[in-house]
């Protein structure tokens, strides 16, 4: 019920002509830092790619509506010290993300973005890397996870010159995405930066 919702709303926008004849369309493209809990510890950051297309629907002078959709890789990875080697246990989940964010503009180049965002799962591939060692038992694992995952996602951007923003922003999975977590959760959580350019 909540992907349908959630989708609904966002094609509900999206499919309106009449605002989308008044709304800004732009791309973005930036970096996740990636801190997700997996059985309930937490990895290490991983820094890796998103990517995005958004438009903008005034609602009132400061207000504003902001559906996007992005490709977002995601993940984490720790270490084990072993006696001659390192072994690195290695999480990586690749997004389709519909965030659906409320902004707010706090003065002329300055705002501030929070909503809900609904995620479809790509692909999940997990396992043990060493280096050192010349081994790799990553695999396809993505039979073990949810296909949909419920973030809360907030953030700001700040226009630098003319059609050109920057912006920071932070999502929290708000429910467990592991299908089978015995001891602790599994759940994302991803700072992201980058720049935006406005199209229209």
């Amino acid at each position: 019920m909540k992907k349908v919702f959630f989708v609904s709303f966002f094609l509900l926008f999206v499919l309106n002509s009449n605002m989308i004849a008044q709304a800004n369309f732009g791309v973005k493209a930036g970096m996740n830092i990636g801190s997700p809990e997996y059985y309930g510890q937490e990895l290490k950051n991983v820094v890796l790619p998103h990517m995005r297309a958004y438009m903008q629907f005034m609602l009132a002078e400061k207000f504003y509506l902001k559906p996007q959709l992005l490709y977002s890789m995601k993940g984490g990875d720790f270490e084990s010290e072993l006696q001659t080697y390192t072994e690195f246990y290695d999480l990586r989940l690749n997004y389709i993300d519909v965030p659906i964010l409320l902004g707010y503009n706090i003065y002329d180049k300055l705002n501030i973005e929070v909503g809900p965002q609904i995620g479809y799962l790509l692909s999940a591939k997990s396992g043990w890397i060493s280096i050192e060692g010349g081994s790799d038992s990553r695999e396809d694992k993505i039979d073990r996870f949810k296909k949909t995952e419920i973030s809360l996602s907030i953030g700001a951007n700040y226009n630098i010159y003319r059609k050109v923003s920057i912006y920071l922003g932070y999502q929290k999975a708000l429910s467990n995405i592991h299908k089978h977590n015995h001891s602790g959760h599994t759940k994302n959580s991803v700072f992201q930066f980058g720049i935006e350019y406005e199209l229209r």
